[in-house]
């Protein structure tokens, strides 16, 4: 280990009923030696952070004991060997935002560098008035990766991925989980006033270039002015997606995937043709046939019109 870096170490004491678990203790050829040779704290029954020393000590080989309570004739030792710092431990995470619907899912990576052991991370879920599963869980997780799946409770929660070599190193993800059942009408409701009560992330203190911004955008055949609709949670190929669904002036239909950056089109149909109902020489609107109507004496839609 660096110096100046902490670990946690866990033990397992088989055949203890009544969970006495152990003490913990440092030596260097059979005496105590800590604080020169480092530091423990946080201890518990089974597990300890150690805390290598701000210097390499003479001897840089140190020896942590886990000693069984209940049968102090067993135990089991670590051996650490304390290291100059090759450079500092450092932690990134990625993405480190992102969007979900309650109970869905969102793939993390992290990347440490100066990982001495290649140790990786550990990774950790927490929110304002939740603790442990409560705040979200984790799949598919190793020191490098793993598969965020929110709770059921909307809110604003944050993905922690910590140095294993190094506890005091980590980088975290604000993660957003919303109830909003879909965006299903034109500006969200009937009263067209276009509120959003499920928006739990997004704060005008957060509209700024630095923070808000455009991530990406899909091509489609024409332009769009008929609202776009989000649907959460669409299973699609057997995967589920949170959809935009967008019409065009082309007489297309879009289902892009809302959280995929470059644009991922899931799904497209053209609403003239004969698959999809459309009859033999069947073609939008061209822009002037309406009789100026469209647009409200502000001229047509240009270059054709479609579904608005």
């Amino acid at each position: 280990m660096n110096v100046s870096t902490a670990r946690q170490f866990t033990a397992t004491v088989a055949n203890d009923p009544a969970n006495q678990g152990v003490t913990w203790r440092l030596t260097q050829s059979g005496s105590n030696c800590a604080p020169g040779c480092g530091a423990l704290s946080g201890q518990t029954a089974t597990t300890v952070t150690y805390t290598a020393p701000g210097t390499v000590p003479a001897n840089p080989t140190v020896n942590l004991t886990a000693t069984s309570v209940r049968d102090t004739s067993k135990s089991a030792s670590a051996t650490i060997t304390v290291t100059s710092s090759g450079g500092s431990v450092s932690v990134t995470i990625s993405p480190k935002r992102g969007g979900l619907a309650v109970a869905q899912t969102l793939a993390f990576t992290a990347t440490v560098m100066n990982d001495v052991g290649s140790a990786g991370v550990t990774w950790s879920a927490s929110g304002s008035g939740c603790s442990g599963s409560a705040c979200g869980t984790f799949t598919l997780g190793t020191s490098s990766s793993a598969t965020y799946v929110a709770p059921s409770i909307a809110g604003i929660y944050t993905v922690t991925a910590t140095s294993a070599a190094d506890l005091t190193k980590s980088a975290s993800a604000t993660m957003a989980v919303t109830d909003l059942a879909g965006v299903l009408t034109y500006h969200n409701n009937v009263a067209r006033d276009g509120t959003n009560s499920k928006e739990y992330a997004l704060t005008t203190a957060l509209v700024a270039a630095t923070t808000f911004g455009k991530l990406f955008s899909c091509p489609t055949d024409g332009a769009i002015y008929a609202q776009p609709l989000w649907v959460p949670r669409v299973t699609i190929n057997g995967l589920p997606h949170n959809v935009i669904v967008v019409a065009t002036q082309h007489d297309s239909v879009y289902a892009f995937d809302a959280d995929t950056s470059p644009c991922t089109t899931l799904w497209h149909a053209n609403l003239l043709d004969s698959a999809h109902g459309g009859s033999a020489g069947e073609t939008t609107v061209p822009s002037g046939a309406s009789g100026g109507l469209v647009g409200n004496r502000f001229g047509d839609i240009t270059p054709e019109v479609g579904v608005t």
